[in-house]
């Protein structure tokens, strides 16, 4: 945190995404403030294997960045689980990713309700 409300403290690349140097580079970030953390094998497991550690840090407040067509999974899961450390979940979409490229610029649809609800209750 450099004191501004607001800022940016670090960022957590969880797996799947963009590398480490592609997301330091785009954020303008010091490496020293880019956490990558690979242990996660889907949407469940990107939230429950951060939140304790968020949580003990005193985290309060987390922006959850992932493409349109996840972030109603991604944001209900991740509400669930951060918020019952008392995390605040803010989803913050990208409405163009590859697979919208893949269908000519269009956007894309969101997941199904089946793995919507599929993961919710898990």
């Amino acid at each position: 945190d450099d004191g501004h409300p607001g800022a940016i403290s670090r960022i957590v690349l969880s797996s799947g995404a963009a590398s480490q140097a592609e997301l330091v580079q785009a954020s303008g970030m010091p490496p020293s403030r880019v956490v990558v953390d690979r242990r996660a094998v889907c949407t469940v497991t990107n939230m429950t294997t951060l939140v304790a550690e968020l949580s003990l840090e005193g985290v309060t407040h987390v922006e959850l960045t992932t493409s349109h067509s996840h972030m109603r999974r991604a944001y209900l899961v991740g509400a669930l689980v951060m918020n019952s450390f008392g995390i605040e979940v803010v989803p913050k979409p990208v409405w163009f990713d590859d697979r919208d490229e893949r269908r000519g610029g269009r956007e894309s649809s969101p997941e199904s309700l089946f793995r919507l609800v599929r993961d919710v209750l898990r």
